[in-house]
């Protein structure tokens, strides 16, 4: 289940995804070879390389529009996701979901010799004339996961000092009504099966306060990790933890944690 919908994502998101099978039966095979890994190149900003990779969505769409189902009507793109509508239905990706994989091109002896490749799935596909575009993208892949992984290590060294003192208080801070009324929602949308929208809601709850609910962080995790999105779920388990290392349910917490980190490294 997890293969499949990781591999929609990357249809939407990428110009032609195929699985690993598919590329092996166009020819793909131990004379394959590494012949690039992404760099930062300066001079990049997150704003100019996510509207850069919008364009080059557009266009690569339209060069292999057949068979993939149809062609976005929209890209509209932030610092930290893409909306793109296709056959009138908005898909948002995170670009934090790209956040472990490892990004390589890759050549191989089949009609498009070029791909980039996430790990253990092909992105995109490229023809022998376009190894420059192939690169570019790549860097820019790669310059939005070194933007992420900086955002939640400062995050992180934020909130430590912040955890540590929430757990010397022996009277907790209270839960605002204004985080209790997005609290209520997300847990709505929960129920719901509105798993995107219910973590959107929670984080507009930490946002007011990051440390007066902890569970926002535990149900943002399990969340998460519904929504394939281990790399978060684990992000945010770790934070729970450190505002409740004596919860009751820690043990649990920790194992989901493990659990996670498995799917991570598959």
């Amino acid at each position: 289940m997890k293969s499949i919908r990781l591999a929609i994502i990357l249809t939407i998101l990428f110009f032609i995804p195929v699985m690993i099978a598919n590329a092996q039966s166009n020819g793909a095979n131990s004379s394959e070879e590494i012949i690039y890994y992404p760099k930062l190149q300066s001079g990049q900003e997150l704003s100019n390389v996510t509207k850069d990779i919008e364009q080059r969505i557009i266009k690569g769409w339209a060069n292999f529009a057949s068979g993939t189902g149809g062609i976005p009507e929209s890209v509209v793109t932030s610092d930290d996701q893409m909306n793109i509508k296709v056959n009138s239905r908005s898909n948002i990706i995170y670009f934090s979901d790209i956040l472990d994989y490892t990004i390589t091109i890759h050549k191989c002896k089949r009609e498009y010799p070029y791909y980039i490749l996430f790990k253990d799935l092909v992105c995109f596909n490229f023809r022998k004339s376009e190894l420059k575009e192939a690169q570019i993208l790549a860097d820019e892949l790669f310059f939005i996961q070194a933007q992420f992984k900086k955002q939640y290590d400062k995050q992180d060294s934020l909130f430590a000092p912040l955890a540590a003192q929430y757990s010397t208080l022996k009277v907790k801070p209270p839960i605002s009504e204004e985080q209790r009324k997005y609290i209520v929602q997300a847990n709505v949308l929960n129920q719901q099966k509105e798993f995107k929208r219910a973590i959107g809601f929670y984080k507009k709850a930490i946002d007011l306060d990051q440390v007066a609910y902890p569970a926002a962080y535990s149900n943002l995790a399990l969340l998460s990790a519904q929504v394939h999105r281990f790399s978060d779920a684990i992000y945010y388990m770790k934070k729970y933890l450190l505002l409740v290392p004596d919860a009751s349910d820690a043990r649990g917490a920790q194992d989901k944690i493990y659990e996670w980190e498995l799917m991570v490294s598959k």
